[in-house]
Parts: C-alpha cells; sequence; structure tokens
C-alpha cells in the first residue's frame, strides 16, 4: 500500500494473482465474451465443474472518501503479483510497480489505463526474484530522484526513471547471509497447493540460488531522512545491514540480527536516529543509528511473526504492527510491555501491510491476504500530536527513548 504525494487521500493497494472458475452454461456452451469478463472480475471461487483461469495482479487506487469502489484499476499480466509499490515525490501522478518476476515499471496513473508508459529499457541486468521494496529517493536539485529496489535474489539496486526505467550500474550491494545462517521459508510459507504458479517458483530458486551464491535475499529497506545517500537494508536470514550509496559491496555497520527474516524496517519520520524492524521471529525493535544492538524490543502479544510496522506521523511514540495470525497492535515507545490498542480479526486472517494516514489524524489501515483494506480510528487523545512542533516530536522521543533504557 501507498499514499499518494499530491492527493494524501489517495491509496494504492497492490494484489496478488486472481484465481476464479468460470462456469459452463446449463446448455454446456463456453461462456459469452460477457459473462466471462464478469466472471473474471468476480472474487468468489465455486468448486465444481468449470475450467480454472488467471488473471494477474492488480492495482487498485482508493479514496477515503469512497471505500465502495476504486478509482481506477490497472491489471498486470497473468501469474505476476504486485510485491511492492511506491509514489513519487516530484511527479505525483508516477506509481512504480514492483512484482514477482523482478520486474519494475511505472505508471502515469492520469493516462496510462491498460499498460505501463515506463518500462525497462533493455531485459538484461535486471531482478531475478521479487521485488520486495521499492522507493523514490531524493537526489537534490540536480539530480531529481531516482528509484532504489530490493529483491529476493540478493541485490540492492538503483534506477533512473525518464522515458525508460534504466538501471544503474553497478548495483549498490550484494547481500551476503551471515556465516551459519539458514535459508528462510518466507517465500513458499503459508502457500497453499493452488498458490505454488510460476511466480512462486521463480522466487523459490532465486532464494536457492542466493544460497548457492552465499546471498541473502534482500527483504526491505529505508532510507534515512536527513541524508539520502545512508540506507538500511534487511535480509531474509535477519541481518540489519547500514549502507552507504557510495560504498558498494561493503556495508558500513552491522546491527545485532533478528533470529528470523525481517520484514519491515522504518526510519522515524520525526528523529532520524531511530528506526524501527519486525521480523518472524515474534519481535519489533527501536534500534539507534550507530548502536549495534536495540535500545528495545516489543513482543507480539499472540507469539506471532510481525509482518510489519509503521511510525505514526503525528505522534513520534506510536507506532502499529500487524501479524500472520491476524492481530493489529499499536505501541507507544513509553511501554515496550503491553501495547495500547489491540485488534484481533475472529478468522485470524493473515495481515500483511499497515499504515498510518498521513494526514493530521489518527487513522490506521490494515492490509490482508484476503484483499481487503480495514480502516480504524484511534480515538484516544494520547496517540494525536499533543500540540507539539515536528521539533518538540524529535526532542520527546529521544528523552523518552533515554528514560526507557536507563
Amino acid at each position: 500500500m501507498a499514499w499518494n504525494r499530491k492527493q494524501t487521500d489517495v491509496l494504492a493497494v497492490g494484489y496478488g494473482v486472481r484465481r476464479v472458475i468460470l462456469r459452463k452454461q446449463d446448455n454446456d456452451e463456453p461462456p459469452s465474451s460477457e459473462k466471462e469478463e464478469r466472471w473474471k472480475s468476480s472474487v468468489i471461487v465455486k468448486s465444481g465443474g468449470g475450467d480454472l483461469r488467471k488473471n494477474g495482479g492488480l492495482v487498485c487506487f482508493w479514496s477515503l472518501k469512497n471505500p465502495l469502489a476504486p478509482e481506477l484499476v490497472l491489471e498486470l499480466a497473468n501469474d505476476v503479483e504486485i510485491t511492492s509499490l511506491a509514489f513519487s515525490y516530484h511527479h505525483p501522478s508516477l506509481l512504480a510497480v514492483g512484482d514477482s518476476s523482478g520486474g519494475i515499471v511505472v505508471y502515469d496513473i492520469l493516462k496510462d489505463t491498460v499498460s505501463p508508459s515506463i518500462v525497462p529499457a533493455v531485459s538484461t541486468g535486471l531482478h531475478t526474484g521479487a521485488v520486495w521494496e521499492l522507493k523514490w529517493v531524493l537526489g537534490g536539485k540536480e539530480h531529481g530522484e531516482f528509484l532504489m529496489s530490493t529483491s529476493a535474489d540478493g541485490r540492492v539496486m538503483q534506477w533512473v526513471v525518464s522515458k525508460a526505467v534504466e538501471r544503474v550500474a553497478p548495483d549498490l550491494m550484494h547481500l551476503k547471509r551471515r556465516p551459519g545462517a539458514q535459508a528462510e521459508s518466507i517465500f513458499v510459507e503459508d502457500v497453499d497447493a493452488a498458490d505454488n504458479a510460476s511466480g512462486y517458483r521463480r522466487r523459490r530458486k532465486a532464494a536457492e540460488d542466493a544460497v548457492l551464491s552465499h546471498q541473502a535475499g534482500g527483504m526491505c529497506f529505508d532510507v534515512c531522512p536527513t541524508d539520502h545517500s545512508v540506507y538500511i537494508v534487511g535480509t531474509e536470514d535477519g541481518s540489519i545491514f547500514q549502507c552507504k550509496k557510495s560504498q558498494t559491496e561493503v556495508h558500513d555497520l552491522d546491527y545485532a540480527p533478528h533470529s528470523e527474516l525481517v520484514y519491515r524496517i522504518a526510519w522515524s519520520p520525526f528523529n532520524s536516529n531511530y528506526f524501527l524492524t519486525c521480523s518472524a521471529d515474534w519481535t519489533t525493535r527501536l534500534y539507534e543509528v550507530g548502536h549495534i544492538t536495540q535500545r528495545l524490543t516489543f513482543d507480539s502479544a499472540n507469539q506471532d511473526a510481525v509482518q510489519n510496522v509503521a511510525w505514526s506521523y503525528c505522534n513520534a511514540l506510536m507506532f502499529a504492527t500487524v501479524s500472520g495470525h491476524g492481530n493489529l497492535e499499536v505501541w507507544s515507545i513509553l511501554d515496550n510491555i503491553y501495547p495500547r490498542a489491540t485488534v484481533q480479526f475472529e478468522d485470524r486472517r493473515r495481515l500483511k501491510t499497515v499504515l498510518f494516514a498521513e494526514q493530521e489524524t489518527s487513522v490506521i489501515l490494515v492490509g490482508d491476504d484476503t484483499g481487503d483494506v480495514t480502516v480504524f480510528l484511534l480515538k484516544n487523545t494520547a496517540c494525536g500530536r499533543q500540540d507539539l512542533t515536528d521539533d518538540e516530536q524529535e526532542n520527546w522521543l529521544d528523552e523518552v527513548v533515554k528514560k526507557q533504557i536507563a
């Protein structure tokens, strides 16, 4: 999920491969094109006779003003799933999309309703595994902005976007596996037999190739908000590396690793000295830049893999996490034992993404593996801005962390 940079109530949501069964008509004749289109758009899959059809991933553009229907729908090729999304800062109509095959394309949502207008210039040198993280990075007045990506193939790459998506050589980093670390099963975990399609097979093969070459698949990264030459990347074996774009192949700092894969890294929007990580090892951690060990650890209340983490944009102490068994937790840095609020989905559906609204409001959005996006409002006034300026929020986070670790 990604918020538009200009129209901050517009949300882009990426979806995986859709599978539907086209039922035969009563006279056993093939369905008409009109009925076929109607069935193809349905999310209901019924057992029994019929042909199984696969449809590519979707990007839907939703507005909080109209939760009943998307404003725009873009469809990708068959068997390709959306794995990452990012809106441009300088050109808010440009949406970069990463997929399960390693592809990266850019849509101009003002004119591209069928296919992307900006695609890779060449077919060589691209990612060979799922693009798990994709971000636009500001390069200054002279350089505009560019794309960064990390993938299951163990590479961190940089791209220039103009009339085409062009890879910048050399790669920013080839992620190395920690000695003794084992490959994780994220590429096929919680996937039923029907989901073992070519996209997943490609990702599993990329993981196996990475093991053989002693590389670790890249799962996530974030760029320092005050120094865009610095980024931190998390891998499938739990490693957390701090890197500089000017130094390829060598990372500056190796933070204390998680015991399992790192799903997300998120720098604080108020204080660039701190970042959060979440992992399949049931924990969320707060790190201070330059300090190898974590400052605070937040354990999942349900002892469950923490799939995603997101900071609040109006309160420097607040963040939210989601788990693989349907649990949303809202935390404060003030208390690393008990979350401030929890929501347990009754069907224990797998929650995959979480975002705070970027407006001055305590709204949380949660995406799950059924394709739903659920919106929550935090009514507790303690979750709000507290009438503090950004500088005061920055100092507030510093003071609270120091008290917590004292």
